[in-house]
């Protein structure tokens, strides 16, 4: 069974990316493929457009979703840095003013075992323990001494991607948007909540 996503909602919490597009059709496609890809449950565009409300699975509308993923339209501003940036300054601004805010910052590994294709697939780890294509994930979750909750920053990538330097240049890139975005709101002090697998001398020493 598909899951039922709910339009209203969905496009409410949108609505702050609508000024990275130039014109409203554009980020009706934006909420189209978002819709589409979580009533799907998959990332075949062909499934998407199928999913997504006012499309229908044609291949022009598979062909115009395309051009919006890949940044094919100059007029919308959908990559994955700036996507984050706007994500970054949302849970900010939830959290503005307070005095203390707990910050957990945690990787996970997204496993894509059956697939193949995928730009820069990379290696991660099942379940099991075995190895698996897929990659990795870095989320940071705030929590404020009030109680409010936020997600402050989240992004994917691979070690094989072009321009790939090191695990920890992604957590400090992280740590940086996330220090920047609640200083500006007001935060005084953060704390940081990490596993051992944020262990390395370096990177403790930065925090």
């Amino acid at each position: 069974m598909k899951p039922h996503v709910p339009i209203g909602a969905l496009s409410r919490h949108l609505s702050a990316y609508r000024p990275l597009f130039r014109d409203r059709r554009l980020f009706d496609g934006f909420t189209a493929l978002t819709h589409g890809i979580l009533a799907s449950g998959g990332l075949r565009l062909s499934q998407i457009a199928r999913a997504a409300p006012r499309t229908t699975c044609t291949e022009h509308a598979e062909r115009r979703l395309r051009r919006l993923v890949h940044g094919g339209n100059a007029r919308a501003d959908v990559r994955p840095a700036r996507l984050t940036r706007v994500l970054t300054e949302l849970g900010a601004q939830r959290l503005a003013g307070s005095d203390e805010v707990l910050v957990i910052l945690d990787e996970s590994d997204l496993r894509k075992p059956h697939s193949h294709r995928i730009e820069h697939l990379d290696t991660v780890r099942s379940l099991d323990d075995t190895l698996v294509h897929g990659f990795h994930t870095l989320t940071a979750l705030g929590i404020s001494s009030s109680g409010p909750r936020a997600l402050l920053y989240h992004t994917s990538f691979s070690t094989l991607a072009p321009g790939f330097k090191s695990k920890n240049a992604e957590y400090r890139t992280a740590v940086n948007a996330v220090k920047d975005a609640l200083t500006a709101h007001g935060v005084t002090r953060i704390l940081w909540v990490l596993d051992r697998g944020f262990d390395a001398l370096d990177f403790l020493r930065f925090l």
